[in-house]
């Protein structure tokens, strides 16, 4: 197991966890106005109803992996980025999952679902990285401005 000294603050790890579900909301949004162009989606509020759902699978599900990782795992971009995804596309598989065993057929809504939520749960992991661990820089380090 490797020594993973690098302990974020408690504080930045709390930032971050709002953070996170903010920028997937937004992530999804976007794509759902890139690539569902013939639907009419305001954009604002369905990146803000988004980071709402974001928030509570942050919640429920990127809480318990931030705990249960923390010490085992250096918290490197690649893995949180990774986790991030983790974490948005195992619950849409869940929600195509169960939705094909209860119709008995895949619906392509939820599969487009499936393939959005996968590269927003990485903008979270992505934004939850730079808040909690990436490198602020710090003002006396920049001179006097």
């Amino acid at each position: 197991m490797p020594d993973a000294t690098l302990r974020p603050h408690p504080l930045r790890v709390l930032l971050a966890f709002f953070a996170a579900p903010v920028a997937a909301g937004v992530a999804f949004a976007a794509m759902m106005t890139a690539f569902l162009p013939d639907e009419r989606w305001p954009f604002l509020d369905t990146a803000a109803f988004l980071s709402m759902i974001s928030g509570y699978i942050t919640l429920y599900f990127a809480v318990p992996v931030y705990f249960v990782v923390r010490r085992r795992v250096q918290p490197t971009l690649a893995n949180i980025a990774t986790a991030g995804a983790l974490v948005g596309g195992v619950p849409a598989f869940a929600l195509i999952v169960g939705n094909a065993a209860v119709k008995g057929n895949l619906s392509g809504e939820l599969v487009a679902v499936f393939v959005m939520s996968v590269p927003a749960g990485l903008a979270g992991g992505i934004s939850f990285w730079s808040c909690a661990v990436g490198r602020w820089p710090r003002h006396a380090d920049r001179g006097a401005i």
